[in-house]
């Protein structure tokens, strides 16, 4: 036995450290009173953690859990933390860490190859203590610190030469008489096996020994079971020792997992795990009984277990060749995964007298339910199912399978096909029970018993909807809801093969564009992709909108269904979250159902089942608080080092925070200065935006149901801007001072220079004025001319009209007077009596005189008058026109049509177009040149 020398620097620290591990070993032994509850159907919650997690070496070789709920890792030659949110590297050492044993997040002991020391944290940085304090001979082999341990107020370091007791302040040496194996614990008793020299038991400074025989020089580890001690040695052999004497087990389960080569040992609840190198974990019962086993094939990382750590909630923490595992033991839910593709997503799943039927997208599989633990328990397919199986439902002793081929009754365990509609989605009895229906791909069909044997009896005539959501109300309607149209409500005549009514109720009276359908307790709801749900009201036969939640009563169930802002269960009016299926269940609820005192959840490669443990330790939850990891600008995105003075511009920050309690569905509430509590919320992390500046208090506590966490709390500071402090102050005063003086003498300079411009801009406004008095003169002025042009230009037109009915005045009587000179002469020839010729003459020049009277002339001239001597200058311009072709100028000047011309004229329209064309050319106008126009220009 060799005494160390004192270690002074960390003396005061150790001492209080190891009366907190007293106090610690209280606490473990009142969390042991929290019993394990490890699941036998499927898999609990597994969670994997590889290198790229946390960035470290691929072999965890040791885990230890803190007062605090942290967890540390012995990872190569990395010491690593897990918060419950990320890991830290605490440090990396030059040889390999081995082994790790935590007080709380602030100390740490590690076993490394060749030292063993203490780590400490202050101020959020670790140091490191070596409390090996030996000189190593030349030649003599490194120790290698494999296993730490707490004994009574010491903690005892183990090699495979020595071991080392602390108790705070020395150390003591006990050495291995050959060469020891590894050390372990039972009943708070520390064991070890020393080869060629039998089996010791640690008491006070001294190893005591308890057997020797040919099995005692190897054993490595050990186990409790109803009083009995058990024993591993390095040849995976189990030994029992019996009055003194160690033999081996012989029993099947043992033989079971010694083939596995057993690696590590450690009791986990009411159980022990054993963790292998060649098959993954098993866990046996105070019975010898095999409860779990965890592999690759169920989830686990990697088939080589290293160490095992049962945390303080009792779940299984494993150290693996290549990686981390968790296994959340007392988790409500199990898991029966198909990783290999051999079985598929379930769909449905019924119990039927002593086995479970579970239907997937590849067919119907069948196993035990009473010896149900894992996916591979189901054997084969079930003959004649391949393909998708969509429901089980029992009615009356009968069970139906819907299938995407069609209509399945088991019988004597096989499949017996009775309808050939394919896709049955959905089987109801009916009131009358010797019949049933089926919502099928196109449509429904009904079955009905003769002689306890089902038969299909009709497919319905005349609706060809796919009937998924089919149910049947106490009056024997029919309710089919289509999930992006409506739902139909059918009524069939009395022999079920006929349907005489039916109702529809459009999506479109649901405000939505997508529903979902059920049925509880005689009410048909509907729910929208908005959450609105709605209730079909019988009296009024309407659906009417409710705030009601939806919940499903399950008949002889443990647990009604609550739809609202997802899916939960209640169970005793306790409404319980369903934990760790997010994203994996499928989205119809009638897939949801119970099985004996389970909740089947169907999710994408397998099934879940869910059973409320009631497994919360209460005791254990009030002791911890929230821990607070850092504090970061949402500016910077960056880690504020100095809470206590941080920058001004760092007025809205993110708290990131932990409880290290793990596996279970926390809600966190926060409270910053004297400001309320907020409300519950989910995550990690918290947002405070738009603090002020000065002293701060962020209060931080955790919620499970309507139990309360111990709270934590942290003080900061944001100091205030530069412009806030006395100097900036004083300094803007003297300012503000000056710039005051300097206002006053540039607002005399102003006012003075206002006057001034107010001068000139009374001047400016009265030429202004002036001017405006000018123009607005002018303008009436020209309004005036502009009315008598108007006025001239209606003279005008009105002289125009009269010269046009004069023109036709005149060219009607010329008419006249020529018929009246020519029924003269007709009359006078055809006459026995002829007029004297004398007076047959005067009449002759009479009326030849009306007729010889130059109209035209008396036209150009009042024409003229009118339009200033137009003849004269269109003549003098254009001297080859004839007096016609003047006389049609004249008329087209007048704005006449061609048909009035023509009249005038005594011709037709089309030779007044000839007479356009015969003029443009006279006057050499161009084809885009405008006749009329050409000829206003002359005035």
């Amino acid at each position: 036995m060799c005494i160390f020398k004192n270690l002074n620097n960390v003396y005061d620290y150790v001492i209080n450290m190891i009366c907190r591990l007293i106090l610690f070993s209280y606490f473990l032994f009142s969390i042991n009173l929290y019993a394990q509850n490890l699941v036998h159907k499927g898999v609990p919650y597994m969670k994997n953690f590889d290198i790229v997690d946390y960035q470290g070496e691929s072999k965890i070789w040791d885990i230890s859990q803190g007062a605090n709920g942290f967890l540390y890792f012995a990872n190569g030659k990395k010491l690593l933390e897990y918060n419950g949110v990320d890991f830290q590297e605490i440090a990396t050492k030059k040889s390999i860490i081995r082994s790790v044993y935590a007080v709380n997040n602030d100390s740490v002991f590690v076993g490394l190859d060749g030292d063993f020391g203490l780590f400490i944290k202050e101020n959020d940085t670790w140091s490191y203590n070596s409390l090996y304090f030996t000189d190593k001979e030349e030649g003599e082999d490194v120790e290698e610190f494999w296993r730490i341990f707490k004994n009574g107020n010491k903690i005892v370091f183990q090699s495979f030469k020595n071991l080392y007791i602390f108790n705070g302040h020395i150390s003591v040496k006990i050495p291995a008489r050959n060469r020891f194996n590894w050390a372990f614990k039972l009943n708070d008793e520390i064991y070890i096996s020393d080869r060629n020299n039998g089996l010791f038991k640690l008491e006070n400074e001294s190893l005591i020994a308890i057997t020797k025989n040919k099995y005692t020089h190897d054993i490595k580890d050990g186990f409790l079971i109803k009083g009995k001690y058990y024993f591993v040695n390095y040849e995976s052999e189990i030994l029992e020792l019996k009055e003194g004497i160690l033999k081996p087990c012989l029993h099947n389960n043992f033989k079971t997992i010694s083939l596995q080569n057993i690696f590590s040992v450690s009791k986990v609840g009411g159980n022990w795990a054993f963790g292998t190198v060649k098959n993954g974990l098993y866990i046996i019962n105070e019975k010898l009984e095999i409860v779990q086993h965890f592999s690759k094939k169920n989830g686990l990382l990697n088939n080589t277990v290293l160490t095992i750590e049962n945390d303080i909630e009792d779940n299984i923490w494993l150290g693996l060749d290549y990686g981390i595992s968790y296994i959340k033991v007392n988790s409500n839910n199990t898991y029966f995964y198909d990783y290999f593709g051999l079985f598929g997503t379930a769909y449905t799943a019924l119990k039927y007298k002593d086995d479970l039927y579970v239907g997937t997208n590849q067919g119907l599989y069948k196993a035990r339910w009473d010896t149900l633990k894992s996916i591979y328990d189901f054997g084969m397919q079930i003959p004649m199912s391949d393909g998708q199986v969509w429901s089980l439902k029992q009615i009356d002793e009968t069970v139906f399978v819907g299938h995407d081929k069609g209509t399945f009754v088991i019988e004597g365990g096989a499949l017996n096909l009775i309808s050939k509609e394919l896709g049955a989605w959905k089987f109801l009895p009916l009131n009358n029970k010797n019949f049933a229906i089926s919502g099928n791909y196109n449509g429904i069909v009904v079955y009905e018993k003769n002689n306890g044997k089902w038969s299909e009896k009709i497919k319905l005539a005349g609706f060809e909807e796919s009937s998924r959501n089919l149910f049947i109300d106490i009056n024997d309607n029919i309710w089919v809801g289509i999930k992006t149209k409506g739902i139909f409500k059918l009524k069939l005549n009395e022999a079920y093969d006929e349907i005489i009514d039916r109702d529809w109720y459009s999506i479109e009276e649901f405000e939505g564009s997508s529903l979902q359908f059920f049925y509880n307790n005689e009410e048909l709801s509907l729910r929208n992709e908005y959450g609105q749900n709605f209730k079909y009201n019988i009296k009024n036969e309407k659906f009417e909108k409710t705030d009601a939640p939806i919940v499903i009563d399950y008949k002889n169930a443990r647990y009604k269904l609550l739809v609202d802002q997802g899916i939960d269960l209640i169970d005793n009016q306790d409404t319980l979250k369903i934990e760790f299926l997010d994203n994996q269940v499928l989205t119809n609820i009638d897939n949801i159902t119970p099985v004996a005192d389970f909740m089947f959840f169907p999710i994408y490669n397998g099934f879940a089942l869910y059973k409320n443990s009631n497994k919360f330790n209460k005791e254990m939850f009030i002791k911890l608080n929230p821990v607070i990891i850092k504090i970061e600008s949402l500016i910077s995105i960056k880690k504020i080092e100095n809470i206590k003075a941080i920058e001004p511009t760092n007025t809205s920050l993110k708290v990131y925070f932990t409880l290290p309690f793990y596996g279970n569905d926390f809600k966190f509430q926060y409270k910053i200065d004297e400001r309320d509590w907020s409300a519950p919320f989910s995550g990690s992390s918290l947002v405070l935006n738009e603090l002020g500046y000065g002293d701060h208090q962020l209060r931080l506590r955790a919620l499970y149901k309507k139990i309360v966490s111990k709270e934590s709390s942290i003080q900061f500071k944001i100091d205030k801007p530069w412009y806030f402090r006395w100097y900036s102050i004083l300094s803007f005063f003297l300012v503000v001072l000056i710039i005051i003086g300097t206002f006053i003498r540039i607002h005399q300079s102003r006012m003075r220079k206002q006057e001034r411009l107010l001068i000139l801009k009374r001047n400016r406004e009265l030429i202004r004025q002036e001017q405006k008095f000018k123009e607005n003169r002018l303008q009436q002025q020209k309004e005036i001319i502009g009315l008598e042009n108007e006025k001239l230009k209606i003279e005008l037109n009105s002289k125009n009209r009269e010269l046009a009915k004069a023109a036709q005045v005149n060219l009607n009587k010329n008419s006249v007077v020529k018929k009246i000179k020519k029924k003269f002469i007709e009359i006078n020839e055809a006459s026995s009596q002829k007029l004297p010729k004398r007076y047959y003459k005067e009449m002759i020049s009479t009326i030849e005189y009306y007729l010889s009277r130059d109209d035209d002339k008396i036209f150009e001239m009042n024409f003229d008058k009118t339009h200033d001597s137009f003849f004269k200058k269109l003549h003098e311009k254009h001297p080859s026109l004839t007096t016609k072709d003047l006389r049609t100028c004249a008329f087209l000047k007048m704005n006449l049509t061609s048909k009035e011309i023509a009249s005038l004229l005594g011709i037709n329209s089309s030779s007044v177009d000839v007479s356009r064309s015969r003029l443009r050319k006279k006057m050499h106008l161009d084809r885009e040149d405008n006749l009329s126009e050409y000829l206003r220009k002359f005035n």
